[in-house]
Order: structure tokens, then C-alpha cells, then sequence
């Protein structure tokens, strides 16, 4: 009896042991998949850019991206998965920070910067805010950005203008620029690069408007960890911030927008406390 209670207490100390490498283990490879959502953009194909990643990353060993295009299904992954790496935009990252404990690693750099700032275009007939009451936005964007984004834009002097406005989905800044030049929409949500974008391509259509309002400094997408020694994260982490000094990476970095990835300065640090 006592040899039987022995092995007894060895066969579960066993099993304790194999659940806990196993634990490690799942969470090595959750630490080898960037999990992406990013509700700034509007991706054409999910399936192509999960491709065009993991060819790229397979080159560094068994790499991964899973890209998310809704926020409910990416949120419910991110409670799941008990470590990981999670690439999101900054204004999603503040409002996940501290509910799922994520630091932030690496920063998305646009021309050597890591903001940018958002702009209210409109057609210069249009004189005021208060003239968009009830009209259309247009917004490569999802609707929850884009509400949350306008609300910051315009809620101090013109909150009954905010909740009014109607949002409308299109695929790109540029065509939610050209739905207000053809029509379709009284106002488009866009960024100062893609207005610029568009003095370059159509001069005649980028005369037509102007910018009704402007947002503060913006920071880019942020690459943030959740619940796991930094270790096991440290070779996604180096493809990752290799990946701008590197031409073989660019298409993959223009479907997010981005040219790359750096670690954040103490000055982005500060802007995503406040």
C-alpha cells in the first residue's frame, strides 16, 4: 500500500510537471504569432496580408501574423490567449492598456516619425461645423475609431454636431476624400498624408477643399505585450524592428501603413499616458 501511494504521488507530480512544460510551450508558440487589429485602416484582404507575413517571417523560422477584422473577435482572442504579442493602433491600446495589463514594445514609423494627425476635409463651401449637422463622414476607418477620433476632434465646443454626424465605410483615405469632391459625403475623416497625397495626384479636386478641423498629434500602432517574460517574445520582437532597414519587407509594411517599427521614445511613453 504505501509503494502505491508513493507512485501515486509520482504518476501526479508527473502529470503537474508535463501540464506546466505544456503551459510553456503553448505559450512560446502564442509568442511566435503577432495578433493584429488596427480599426485606423480599412485591410482590402485579410487572407493575402496573413500570406505575404508569413512568407516573409518564415525565412526567421515558424513566425506568424493572424490578422482580426472585427474588434469583438480580436478583444475575445486577447482574453484567451493568456501571453502574447498584439499589434493595435494607439487609440485602441489605451483603452485595453490597463484592462489586460499590455506593454508597450515597439512603435509603427511614418518618414522617420511616430505620430500623425487626423483631419475633418471638407468642400470649401462649407463655412462651419455647425454646418455638418446631420451630414455624412466619410472614413476608411471603422465607426468605432472614427466616433471616437471626431469626438476628441469636436466634442469641447460642438457635441451635439458629433452625434449627429453619420459615418460611412469606404476602403481608403483617398476614396473617402473623393466621396466628398464627387458628392457622396459632406466630409471626410482622413489624415494630413492623404490630403497631401491628393495635391500630388489631383490638383483640381484637392482645391476644392479644406481642412474644417485637425486633431492633436496621433501616435502610430503599437506592438505591446500581454502576461510574458520578454525572453521567449525577443526573436518576433528583432523581425519586427528589423523589418523597415529591410527591402524585402516593404510591401508587407505599406499593407499596414507603415515603413517600420522602432522602440518607443520616453516622449511616446508620455503620450500614451495622458
Amino acid at each position: 500500500m504505501k509503494y502505491f501511494k508513493t507512485n501515486k504521488f509520482l504518476l501526479i507530480g508527473v502529470c503537474l510537471l508535463i501540464a506546466l512544460l505544456q503551459g510553456r510551450l503553448e505559450g512560446s508558440n502564442n509568442l511566435k504569432t503577432l495578433y493584429f487589429y488596427n480599426p485606423e485602416t480599412n485591410i482590402d484582404n485579410f487572407a493575402i496580408l496573413k500570406k505575404e507575413f508569413d512568407l516573409y517571417f518564415a525565412q526567421y523560422g515558424e513566425f506568424y501574423i493572424t490578422p482580426f477584422s472585427k474588434m469583438d473577435a480580436f478583444e475575445q482572442t486577447m482574453t484567451a490567449t493568456q501571453e502574447g504579442l498584439f499589434l493595435v493602433s494607439s487609440w485602441h491600446f489605451k483603452t485595453l492598456m490597463k484592462a489586460k495589463k499590455l506593454k508597450p514594445l515597439l512603435i509603427g514609423v511614418i518618414k522617420g516619425g511616430s505620430t500623425h494627425k487626423k483631419v475633418l476635409v471638407v468642400e470649401k463651401k462649407i463655412a462651419s461645423l455647425e454646418a455638418l449637422r446631420g451630414k455624412q463622414v466619410a472614413s476608411s476607418s471603422s465607426k468605432e475609431y472614427t466616433q471616437g477620433i471626431l469626438k476628441e476632434m469636436l466634442e469641447t465646443n460642438h457635441p451635439d454636431v458629433t452625434s449627429s454626424l453619420r459615418i460611412i465605410t469606404v476602403p481608403k483615405d483617398m476614396d473617402a476624400l473623393m466621396s466628398v469632391t464627387f458628392g457622396m459625403a459632406e466630409s471626410a475623416l482622413t489624415t494630413q498624408e492623404s490630403l497631401e497625397q491628393l495635391a500630388l495626384l489631383n490638383p483640381t479636386h484637392h482645391k476644392r477643399l479644406t481642412v474644417l478641423a485637425l486633431s492633436d498629434e496621433l501616435l502610430l500602432p503599437i506592438v505591446s505585450i500581454s502576461n510574458s517574460s520578454m525572453d521567449p517574445a525577443k526573436p518576433l520582437i528583432g523581425i519586427l524592428e528589423r523589418m523597415g532597414a529591410d527591402p524585402a519587407a516593404e510591401e508587407q509594411l505599406r499593407m499596414l501603413g507603415l515603413d517600420g517599427f522602432r522602440p518607443l521614445s520616453a516622449e511616446d511613453k508620455k503620450r500614451l499616458e495622458r
